[in-house]
């Protein structure tokens, strides 16, 4: 029992690490994680049916999920101790977690084969879970700005060589019939005001996401940078080569672009070498700025 009581902590542990995840996940998501840790709990009692529920959280965000885990607690648990928590109360009634509503309790009323026969169709393949290899790297966001909402990010478009200065001076030519893009991995998302080793492989480093309302507007707004101090960077928005607007509508023609999607729509002449240990700042005027510090190689 002790073994088991162990992981039926870990298995609490764990619920309390991710659970805050699930309100910054899309609806299908959370309740994947939800019913990720439900399965959990299963397991668990299978284990050791007899393990108490008494730090079972009892302010589930999904009730549907609580509900769940406490009918699988009904089927699962088989008669214990009267001191138990998960055995039985004076009259033969099982004692089931807090907040158990009146459908579950008719369910551990019942006769036992029934309610294992309830746990085979809807609840058994709810509780399936993919069989990964290794955990999957948890969704990356950034903060909106005034709110405490995050943005969940799924892609990272990049337009090139929208300043015709930055063109010139990569050898380039800007191409006026359509704009060009390429891409960088959600993974490489880093927020502003974090440190990260060199060379930078969190290379989309972004602020937080201003909304349009907020914004006004940005065509006259200047665009700067600055490695530790010094200027490096200076222009407007009003530079760009492709508008805003004219980005979204062309690279609508290739993605069903949609929320999730980032457009980073490109960097205004002055690009040079950078090393460990600068610091790096940038803005749009009247927008939150960005910081990034460089440190030693790993």
């Amino acid at each position: 029992l002790p073994s088991h009581a162990a992981r039926y902590r870990a298995v609490l542990a764990r619920y309390a690490a991710l659970e805050p995840q699930a309100a910054n996940l899309a609806p299908a998501e959370a309740l994947a994680l939800r019913l990720r840790l439900v399965h959990d709990f299963r397991q668990a009692l299978l284990r050791d049916p007899r393990l108490p529920v008494a730090a079972l959280p009892r302010d589930w965000p999904a009730p549907a999920a609580r509900r769940l885990f406490c009918r699988m607690y009904a089927a699962l648990s088989p008669a214990a101790d009267a001191g138990a928590a998960g055995g039985r109360r004076a009259g033969g009634a099982r004692r089931l977690p807090a907040g158990t509503d009146r459908r579950d309790r008719r369910a551990a009323s019942r006769p036992r084969h029934r309610r294992r026969d309830r746990l085979g169709s809807r609840e058994r393949e709810a509780t399936a879970v993919p069989d990964y290899l290794f955990d999957p790297a948890p969704q990356k966001a950034l903060p909106v700005q005034g709110t405490h909402a995050l943005y969940p990010v799924r892609r990272i478009f990049c337009v090139g060589r929208n300043y015709a200065a930055h063109a010139a001076e990569m050898g380039g030519e800007v191409d006026r019939e359509a704009p060009w893009y390429f891409t960088k991995s959600a993974e490489a998302l880093c927020q502003s005001g974090t440190t990260v080793p060199y060379p930078v492989e969190d290379s989309a480093v972004i602020g937080p996401i201003t909304p349009a309302a907020a914004a006004a507007d940005l065509g006259p707004r200047r665009i700067w940078l600055t490695v530790n101090g010094e200027r490096r960077q200076d222009a407007v928005l009003s530079d760009m080569v492709w508008s805003v607007p004219e980005i979204v509508a062309h690279l609508s023609g290739y993605y069903h672009l949609g929320p999730g999607d980032l457009i980073m729509t490109g960097t205004p002449a002055g690009v040079g070498p950078v090393g460990p240990g600068d610091t790096i700042e940038g803005g749009i005027d009247g927008l939150a700025p960005v910081r990034l510090v460089l440190g030693p190689p790993e």
